[in-house]
């Protein structure tokens, strides 16, 4: 008996008569640019979209393979296509606040730039400010400065130095960074033993005169770490000075760049200011002050930022 239920072979597919497509190949067919299935999601999306309002934001939820990040991108793409390109944003060191740092809106593509001219400008000033540093002009200005404080400080020893010679009671004992007054007779300097041996009014004499001049030796010692002390000052001073030059004729050529941009201009002068004040981390010296021996590190490069290729041309 047959059975109710069994379906012949011709009846289990649905055929497709090849005339009826209207095209040769699929090649010729344009992509298929909607969602199959999706009607109110993609109105949902033109929706959500649309809100040009802040504080909004899209969730699009879907099985892996249902195409839902094609089609974001897709609907993404066509709504940018037809909008003005938005702004650059930049993030730049806060100088005033390291926690918080301070974002600069620039027109599109300029950020990059910025970015490109910064990196410029750093390996400019590692090259440009050890050379200035190093020039014999600034050399022999920074020599000239602690040569007239050193030789200020050498003459108020000499002046002592000559007291103490022409007293025959009193002398110097060891170099000049620990130079002492010492009880002497004729001018060399007496053993303990020997100076007990004094009479006690002599003993009392010696001990006052070596009391007065041990005084004034600390003046002069004190003097003299002043005068060095000045010196240092005056040579950061001094290095400070050539480094502002340096810095500010660079940042001046950046400047020309983003006169149009608000925020730059001040943000490149506390730049300057930043690179004045730490102008030991440009400069190879023996120490944090830099008046050691100075040394080139390499050749310069250029002075000129990197020139730039744009649609409407070179600038």
């Amino acid at each position: 008996m047959p059975d109710p239920n069994a379906l012949p072979p011709e009846e289990l597919h649905r055929p497709c008569d090849p005339g009826t497509l209207g095209f040769e190949t699929t090649e010729t067919l344009e992509p298929l640019r909607a969602a199959l299935g999706q009607d109110d999601a993609m109105e949902a999306l033109g929706f959500g979209v649309a809100v040009a309002s802040p504080g909004y934001n899209l969730f699009v939820a879907g099985q892996p393979g249902s195409g839902r990040t094609t089609m974001v991108r897709r609907v993404l793409r066509e709504r940018a296509a037809h909008r003005s390109p938005p702004p650059d944003w930049c993030y730049v060191f806060n100088f005033r606040d390291p926690r918080r740092p301070r974002a600069l809106r620039l027109p599109p593509g300029r950020g990059r730039e910025l970015r490109d001219d910064m990196e410029w400008l750093l390996s400019e000033l590692r090259h440009a400010i050890p050379l200035a540093l190093d020039s014999d002009d600034v050399a022999a200005r920074r020599a000239a400065i602690f040569q007239e404080r050193a030789q200020q400080a050498r003459a108020a020893l000499t002046d002592l130095r000559g007291e103490v010679e022409d007293d025959e009671y009193v002398a110097f004992m060891g170099g000049d960074e620990g130079l002492t007054v010492v009880p002497a007779r004729g001018g060399e300097p007496l053993t303990r033993e020997a100076f007990e041996d004094l009479p006690e009014e002599m003993r009392s004499e010696i001990e006052e005169r070596v009391r007065e001049l041990a005084g004034r030796l600390f003046q002069v010692q004190r003097k003299s770490v002043e005068l060095q002390r000045e010196a240092r000052d005056r040579a950061v001073g001094l290095h400070r000075d050539v480094v502002r030059s340096v810095v500010a004729h660079r940042v001046e050529m950046l400047k020309d760049r983003y006169r149009e941009t608000e925020g730059v201009e001040g943000h490149l002068d506390e730049v300057t200011e930043d690179v004045v004040r730490f102008t030991h981390r440009f400069a190879l010296g023996d120490g944090a002050t830099g008046t050691g021996t100075w040394r080139w590190r390499g050749p310069t490069e250029s002075w000129a930022p990197p020139r730039r290729t744009s649609s409407a041309g070179t600038r």
